[in-house]
């Protein structure tokens, strides 16, 4: 490879996004997980958490003083300006946080994020790539393993950009509605095209 790259991925709630990104990493890219990343930069006392605290009210810090996630989710989900106002204050951060971890790496770097491209984190890209499933297979997925209602969910899925919006913004799109060895055959030919340092 001639040069350092940088791989953003994406997809609605329930794609597989997360899975298929460490399935990445296990080829040697350097994964930055924004949730993880979120999570470790709104520990309590943070600005991230003192912020959040003055705008959204006590109530969304636990007793330790970390946020209390589900509870801030379900305020910013019923209302868009709230999230806009949420967003505002973690996009920044988590940002500045990204490229501080990208300049360290000495690896392709993919970076696994469900807001990518509403956050304009793309523009750190070199390319993207887009998970998706239909609907109705994210449910099922999401109805057996989180603690989740179907309204919860479709709140969720409500709030982040359609497809049909991110398949025009992506360098590659992987159908994960399938089993995990059609998901990953999907995944090694993209590999395969950076590793040669061809357009996907």
């Amino acid at each position: 490879m001639k040069k350092r790259m940088v791989i953003g991925i994406t997809g609605s709630i329930g794609t597989g996004k997360t899975a298929a990104a460490r399935h990445l990493g296990r080829h040697g890219f350097a994964v930055i997980n924004v949730d993880r990343l979120y999570r470790r930069i709104s520990r309590p006392g943070s600005a991230i958490a003192k912020r959040i605290a003055r705008h959204f009210g006590k109530e969304v810090l636990l007793k330790n003083g970390s946020i209390d996630r589900a509870t801030l989710k379900a305020i910013v989900f019923k209302d868009p300006r709230k999230l806009r106002l949420l967003n505002s204050i973690t996009h920044p951060l988590i940002l500045k946080e990204t490229k501080k971890l990208i300049g360290k790496s000495k690896k392709t770097v993919v970076i696994d994020a469900p807001l990518l491209l509403e956050a304009r984190f793309d523009r750190l890209c070199d390319y993207v790539v887009v998970t998706h499933a239909p609907k109705n297979v994210v449910l099922r997925r999401l109805l057996g393993a989180r603690k989740l209602t179907k309204r919860e969910i479709l709140s969720i899925m409500g709030s982040q950009m359609p497809f049909s919006q991110k398949r025009k913004r992506a360098d590659s799109v992987v159908d994960t509605s399938g089993s995990y060895a059609h998901t990953h055959a999907q995944l090694r030919k993209i590999i395969s095209r950076i590793k040669e340092d061809k357009p996907i």
